[in-house]
């Protein structure tokens, strides 16, 4: 009697052992869904297209600290070569190899990674070409002249600096490139929609000039745009700030 009742307790014990473990694992899964949505969602793929943009956005910082206080120009022209905003920041990201080659009238630049989104990632050919998946804010880098961090006036956290863009959004989703010489950026006029695109489902991700980061929906309201990207629109005495429902 006594030998049964002991195998029915290393059953019953099993059986707890078992169910606890099922709870663990379960657990687990559920702490762990948050991040594997991040990797995979609309975000991109892991965090490193918004690593690219903060890259980029300390770079134009850095540029501005070193420049009076003004941004680069959203285009720029060096011996007669013109490019787009990013050129200005080859001393930024430690690459005066291709400052310098733009200086001495040789504008041909390489792929880097850091201008690219992973989901625009090319293959074949396109690999070699200097391709650009972001924007910059054209009301902050001026064409003529770019305004300083002092005249934001909406505050950096308020004001859009850089997000992405594609060339065009039918297939096969060209990007631009670093050395087109029209202007490469966005305004605030009409929608977000008219400006921005990307791989990513429903949006594009966005980086502000204080460096953090916001995944912005196509559905976002045109007013709330305009005050992204409109860099003074504090000025006007009918300004009422960003909704409190945005952040």
């Amino acid at each position: 009697m006594n030998r049964r009742v002991l195998m029915m307790n290393r059953r019953g014990g099993a059986k707890i052992n078992g169910l606890v473990a099922l709870l663990v694992i379960g657990f687990l899964i559920v702490l762990l869904m948050p991040v594997v949505q991040n990797s995979r969602g609309p975000h991109g793929p892991g965090n490193a297209c918004m690593n690219n943009m903060s890259g980029l956005a300390a770079a134009s910082l850095s540029y501005q600290a070193q420049h009076q206080g003004r941004f680069p120009t959203c285009r720029v022209e060096i011996e007669g070569n013109k490019g787009s905003w990013v050129i200005s920041l080859f001393a930024q990201i430690d690459r005066r190899d291709l400052e310098w080659k733009w200086r001495d009238g040789n504008p041909e630049t390489p792929h880097l990674d850091l201008f690219v989104c992973p989901s625009d990632r090319p293959s074949g050919a396109e690999q070699t070409k200097p391709l650009l998946s972001y924007l910059c804010n054209t009301e902050v880098f001026r064409p003529d002249e770019a305004l300083k961090l002092s005249e934001i006036r909406d505050g950096a956290q308020c004001t859009l600096l850089i997000s992405e863009g594609l060339l065009d959004r039918a297939p096969p989703m060209r990007l631009y490139t670093m050395t087109e010489p029209k202007q490469i950026g966005f305004d605030s006029s009409g929608s977000m929609s008219d400006h921005l695109s990307s791989r990513h489902r429903g949006g594009v991700n966005a980086m502000f000039a204080d460096r953090h980061w916001k995944f912005l929906s196509y559905k976002i309201d045109d007013d709330v745009w305009r005050q992204l990207v409109n860099p003074q629109d504090s000025d006007d005495p009918e300004y009422e700030g960003l909704p409190d429902d945005f952040n």
